[in-house]
């Protein structure tokens, strides 16, 4: 079962899987027309990428309980949309994306998982288009390779029930990347949120906006640098706009040789912690690559009053007074 979809210019042909554990897809357009109801065993991708390529609007659901899982690209190069639906969980371990403005919706019951190996890196994008992700929780996993959620000149919205973790650098690899990056990112989480960059050289876990970013965690925020000083470090940076609200308390530890880091790049940055004088803020650094930083081009704004706490941290505020 091989198609042929245009990456770079380049023609390529690659056989590709959608499975559903125990389970029955039905696929229609966005109008509801049927387009084919099976079991995952029977489900031919061709039909599924000619629909796609010719700009048809695709949804993929399941019928009954069941897992969907992506484990070979599945690129079309038109502006055709796609949408997966899940009463369980939905797994991504291929990259999975439209080349032309197509819009790629994931909505799961449970959980949604992207995790990349070695040598297979696991993405969802679109050029253009807009990305929107709906699950209890959102798991980005990186083992020497990247894992990546790309809409490119475009919004990238997240509503999740329970936690995010984007986590790279898995059982010490290097060059392993888990990142969140939109021109636009606008995500509200219902739980804690984690990016962590592992134990890996050259390991990023990052959320970086590059015009407004507003994220909403009602739980608690830990962004965890890595322990290797070579490009190893947790960020979450917007440009012109940059908002985030925590709920609990906010931890940004640099690790032993990484970094840690909340920014604003062109803009002012608002940052509140916790409920009114309860929450607790908590910056530190360390002695090879610096302080845990908080910083922005315009005024850093930290409303609630919560409990600052540093040990080499640093809140700067370009247009405003430094800490």
């Amino acid at each position: 079962m091989r198609f042929l979809f245009f990456l770079s210019l380049s023609l390529w042909a690659h056989a590709v899987e959608v499975s559903v554990s125990d389970g029955t897809l039905l696929i229609v357009s966005s109008n509801d027309i049927e387009i084919k109801s099976c079991h995952s065993s029977e489900l031919n991708m061709d039909d599924l990428l000619f629909e796609l390529n010719s700009g048809t609007n695709v949804v993929i659901r399941t019928l009954d309980r069941g897992r969907i899982s992506i484990l070979d690209p599945l690129i079309w190069n038109s502006s055709g949309h796609l949408e997966l639906q899940s009463e369980e969980s939905i797994v991504i371990q291929a990259i999975v994306g439209s080349l032309q403005m197509g819009n790629v919706q994931l909505k799961a019951a449970q959980d949604i998982v992207l995790n990349s190996s070695l040598f297979s890196a696991a993405q969802i994008f679109s050029q253009g288009g807009q990305i929107r992700i709906e699950a209890a929780s959102l798991y980005l996993k990186s083992s020497g390779t990247s894992t990546e959620i790309l809409a490119m000149n475009g919004d990238l919205k997240v509503e999740l029930s329970g936690d995010l973790h984007l986590k790279s650098g898995m059982d010490g690899f290097p060059d392993a990347f888990s990142r969140l990056i939109a021109q636009n990112v606008f995500m509200n989480i219902g739980g804690d949120g984690c990016l962590s960059a592992g134990d890996g050289s050259r390991t990023t876990a990052e959320i970086i906006a590059q015009d407004v970013l507003d994220i909403s965690f009602l739980g608690n925020l830990s962004l965890i640098g890595g322990f290797h000083s070579d490009r190893s470090f947790a960020l979450i940076a917007g440009c012109n706009s940059t908002s985030i609200f925590v709920g609990g308390n906010a931890l940004l530890t640099s690790g032993t040789e990484g970094i840690a880091r909340i920014a604003s790049r062109n803009g002012d940055l608002h940052l509140r912690v916790g409920k009114e004088d309860e929450g607790t803020l908590m910056l530190t650094g360390n002695s090879v690559a610096g302080p845990a930083s908080i910083d922005a081009k315009g005024t850093v704004e930290i409303s609630s009053n919560p409990n600052i706490e540093m040990n080499l941290g640093q809140i700067i505020s370009k247009t405003g007074p430094e800490r």
